[in-house]
């Protein structure tokens, strides 16, 4: 199949393909699990020969998806990793191009998908090297005629610019080109935040960055060789050093408090945009320090000084991601559903908020008085339940994370196929809402009314106090808010997304 020299064409490299049910023989590398309207196959034996795609359809090595202008389709991939293609793409599972990258690989010869790694290490191949993704991480990728653009929705990707290792991290873009490799901050909030762009400000360094030179026999270095950023005279957001975070600001920069008890005298907090010398953005204080941190992701570290010199090693690290996101955009409340059967495939279902309600089916089963269902999960115990009926519904909860095995038992030992069902949270779900205040809200006598949702499992806390959830993950609370602060801030944490501040401007 020949293609101009001026088309990108990105592959994904798949680096391990142990677990995936559907490629428990060798051969199958992907399968189809959904898809919506107009949705073509092609095979390796007859490339560009299009005929209709099914839910159910399994690819190997040289096989193709095609997606009509107003379809999708979702293929999953070995353990929980997925491709959610948009419409008017096409995408082929290939071996090498190059000869000396893995062989099991995906071409995206144009359109838009989400990359979901689930716990697999990724790999997309461009002409500039290999980009990584790691595992739980989820990248949205459009290939054009001369360039791919990836925005990191969450999690992170590392790249090669220049002979040198960059790291892009939730709220970055990049673009990959047949000439050069650019670099930009996404313009809009990534999916699945609900956000107002507004401008906002650069990093703005107060002078130009020095190059540390710690002396050999001490390894420190003199105070006064280094540039600090001024500190703002407030702050909305506190957080404590070493703390790995997403802060959600309808208007960034965010003033960000930092707390420590590691150094006895002087802290230094310095951080770095991706180029690993932690020269852009540099502040100090004792006990805490205060900054304006801009919209981007980066790395962090806290070191302490003494007698005017500060130490080369670091006493807490960090991750910081500030994002323009007002939000507004509640959370689903009802659970998803979903309906499997007992015929050997292999379903999979993602869920943001509340696990999905299930049904297990028996197609084509047996006449029965009595139909005996067996659930395995891959973790846990085995779940029975029994039913004058072969279709059994289980509510919410009944079927946790992970993947498990089903099937069907009659009274006298007849036995359906074996179905395979992935349950899954979806890492790309927003992780909380706010319904008031709203953003520049005027506070009546320094009191403002907090309230949103977020989702089942998280705690809750505004201002620093704990705030009681009811049934639906929601809350509500009446605080004082400083005079002198500006604002507020709400801060969530949820076992599977980490910890986020919500942050209110306020007058």
């Amino acid at each position: 199949m020949t293609r101009s020299w001026q088309l990108l064409l990105a592959t994904l490299s798949m680096f391990s393909v142990a677990g995936c049910s559907s490629c428990r023989d060798g051969k199958f590398v992907a399968e189809m699990i959904a898809k919506e309207s107009t949705v073509d196959r092609d095979f390796g034996r007859a490339p560009d020969a299009w005929s209709p795609a099914q839910a159910g359809d399994r690819f190997e090595m040289g096989d193709g998806v095609r997606t009509g202008a107003q379809a999708h389709a979702t293929l999953a991939l070995p353990r929980r990793a997925r491709l959610l293609i948009k419409g008017n793409t096409v995408v082929h599972f290939k071996h090498s191009l190059d000869g000396t990258a893995p062989s099991d690989q995906i071409e995206v010869q144009h359109g838009e998908l989400t990359i979901e790694t689930g716990a697999l290490d990724l790999g997309v191949s461009t002409s500039h090297g290999v980009v990584k993704l790691t595992r739980e991480t989820s990248v949205r990728m459009r290939a054009e005629q001369e360039k791919t653009h990836f925005d990191v929705m969450i999690g992170r990707v590392e790249y090669t610019r220049d002979g040198a290792t960059q790291t892009a991290q939730t709220g970055d873009g990049f673009d990959l080109d047949v000439l050069s490799v650019s670099v930009e901050r996404v313009e809009k909030e990534p999916a699945p935040f609900a956000a107002t762009v507004q401008p906002s400000a650069e990093l703005q360094p107060s002078a130009k960055a020095v190059t540390e030179k710690p002396e050999a026999t001490s390894g420190t270095i003199a105070l006064d060789k280094l540039t600090f950023q001024d500190p703002p005279p407030t702050s909305i957001v506190t957080l404590p050093a070493g703390e790995s975070a997403v802060i959600h600001d309808p208007a960034p920069p965010s003033a960000v408090r930092m707390t420590f008890s590691d150094c006895p005298e002087l802290g230094v907090v310095e951080f770095d945009r991706g180029n690993g010398r932690f020269d852009a953005l540099r502040v100090r204080g004792t006990g805490e320090v205060r900054a304006r941190i801009p919209r981007g992701a980066f790395k962090y570290r806290l070191r302490c000084a003494r007698a005017g010199r500060v130490q080369t090693s670091s006493v807490r690290t960090g991750r910081l991601t500030v994002m323009i996101d007002a939000a507004t955009r509640p959370l689903p409340l009802a659970p998803v559903t979903i309906t499997a059967d007992a015929d050997g495939r292999r379903y999979t279902v993602s869920y943001q908020n509340r696990l999905p309600i299930i049904t297990l089916r028996w197609p084509d089963a047996p006449h029965a008085n009595r139909y005996r269902l067996l659930v395995q999960p891959d973790k846990g115990s085995q779940i029975s339940v029994e039913s004058g009926r072969s279709s059994i519904t289980l509510e919410p909860g009944r079927v946790g994370e992970g993947l498990h095995q089903f099937w069907f038992e009659t009274g006298d030992k007849k036995r359906s196929e074996r179905g395979l069902l992935q349950v899954s949270f979806d890492y790309a779900a927003r992780t909380a809402y706010l319904t008031s205040p709203s953003e520049g809200a005027s506070t009546q006598e320094r009191r403002a009314r907090f309230a949103g949702g977020t989702l089942s499992g998280s705690t809750v806390q505004v201002q620093g106090a704990p705030m009681k959830l009811d049934a639906q993950g929601r809350f509500t609370s009446n605080i004082e808010v400083p005079a002198d602060v500006g604002g507020a801030y709400v801060r969530v944490q949820h076992p599977s997304t980490g910890i986020h501040y919500y942050v209110r401007h306020l007058r």
